[in-house]
């Protein structure tokens, strides 16, 4: 009777863990195909504080940083885009050292960054976003600047989409 009984709960812990992993693959799988025919300029973000290389790191927090719920900064040089600074570039200063500092010491340069087009599929930029391990990626066209797509405006509209898709699809539509 004991190994009988406990034979079956762990027959059935093992029943639900594999339910759970199912359910959640099945997740994944709706999340990237939602995702696959929608273009990037569809959800990135156009409304950008930008800053020049030449800003000091004190200037940056009190123009931009305090001021946004931005985390990454592109940094522009007569109107083109040559890299992107974010507040973990910022936290590897000290504080102290921010007045003295510019920019264009920190950022990443253009040429190191993850960057798309606007009509890349969000699938696609999540996936680099993922494998880059960076939460935003500059939207280009012919090397101008048009936007950022960041992780949480995927989620968003994830959030917003993926539970329709998920009834229509449970129901047979």
């Amino acid at each position: 009777l004991g190994s009988g009984l406990v034979g079956g709960l762990w027959v059935g812990f093992i029943g639900v863990f594999l339910y759970s992993a199912a359910r959640a693959g099945y997740r994944q799988l709706l999340a990237r195909e939602s995702l696959r025919e929608v273009p990037v300029e569809r959800l990135m973000q156009t409304a950008l504080l930008h800053v020049t290389p030449e800003m000091s790191l004190a200037r940056l927090v009190d123009d931009c940083v305090l001021h946004s719920d931005q985390r990454a900064f592109p940094v522009l040089r007569d109107g083109r885009m040559v890299g992107m600074v974010s507040l973990d570039d910022l936290r590897r200063v000290a504080r102290a050292d921010w007045p003295a500092r510019a920019v264009a010491e920190i950022m990443t340069p253009l040429e190191a960054l993850v960057k798309v087009a606007p009509q890349e599929d969000a699938q696609r930029v999540m996936q680099l976003l993922g494998k880059a391990s960076v939460n935003q990626i500059p939207v280009l066209e012919q090397d101008q600047l048009r936007g950022l797509i960041r992780r949480e405006d995927i989620v968003k509209w994830l959030a917003l989409n993926l539970d329709r898709k998920s009834a229509a699809s449970a129901f047979g539509g």
